[in-house]
């Protein structure tokens, strides 16, 4: 079960106002979604007031303003219950509802968000692999004239479509050829660690987690590895002494010879 109350924020923004807030209590945890009412007086707000009477009297533009945060108040339980139904109603997935008016949450904008979390923490190749993801998910939907992809959108059938997809683009590196098995793979497990974390994050019930159907269809892979000869030949060629890619060869085989 979940309670809405409003509540006023204690200092004023950088326009001198006092926003109201919509406060979702859920198994003692809160979540705060600001409302479009801002207050010129901390005194117009009264905290203990039942529906309809949030905004005193005193300020000119109460009744209105009152029947505003009616709407935001009846649009918050709206979500709770449709969400409750779906058994998706935590506190964050009803702010992503209220905040989206209403609109189910978007699965790509939590991807893109999930991405850029990577690139804040420094981690760039992760982030470049990650938004080649969402870029190819972009075009995917493009594809289909599909604005959006929601969660409740997520199913085996549309995973096996956007793998269907990827087997139909072209290397980037090597654009006569088509995207590598390995690379489809990768775009896949990536796909797969994003809808982990809905689901962790309670953003997707873990029985409607897509990949539980599609798990085995997914590509087992194996990097190709280099023959004698053409070990051989790399170790042969002719390179200006102290220039990078002379430097790279031997960090190369260095690695190589390390490992094995």
């Amino acid at each position: 079960m979940a309670t809405f109350t409003f509540e006023i924020k204690n200092r004023p923004n950088r326009a001198g106002k006092f926003p109201i807030y919509l406060r979702i209590t859920q198994n003692r945890k809160h979540k705060r979604i600001k409302t479009t009412i801002e207050l010129n007086r901390k005194n117009d707000f009264n905290p203990k007031a039942k529906q309809d009477n949030w905004i005193k009297k005193q300020e000119p533009n109460h009744k209105k303003w009152n029947d505003i945060l009616a709407k935001e108040l009846e649009r918050g339980k709206d979500a709770f219950r449709k969400l409750e139904e779906e058994g998706l109603a935590t506190s964050e997935m009803m702010a992503s509802v209220i905040n989206n008016k209403g609109k189910p949450s978007s699965f790509l904008d939590y991807a893109r968000e999930k991405t850029r979390g990577i690139f804040n923490e420094g981690g760039i190749r992760n982030w470049k692999k990650y938004n080649g993801f969402c870029n190819k998910l972009d075009d995917f939907l493009k594809e289909k004239k599909a604005k959006d992809l929601t969660f409740a959108e997520l199913s085996p059938t549309l995973l096996s479509k956007f793998k269907s997809y990827l087997h139909t683009l072209h290397n980037v590196r090597e654009p006569e050829k088509m995207l590598r098995p390995n690379t489809i793979a990768l775009n896949l497990r990536i796909f797969k660690t994003i809808v982990n974390k809905a689901v962790k994050e309670g953003l997707i019930k873990p029985e409607k987690n897509p990949f539980l159907s599609f798990e085995n269809k997914l590509i087992k892979t194996s990097k190709e590895k280099l023959t004698d000869e053409e070990l051989e030949r790399i170790k042969n060629l002719e390179l200006a002494e102290g220039s990078r890619i002379w430097d790279a060869r031997n960090l190369f085989l260095f690695s190589f010879y390390f490992t094995v």
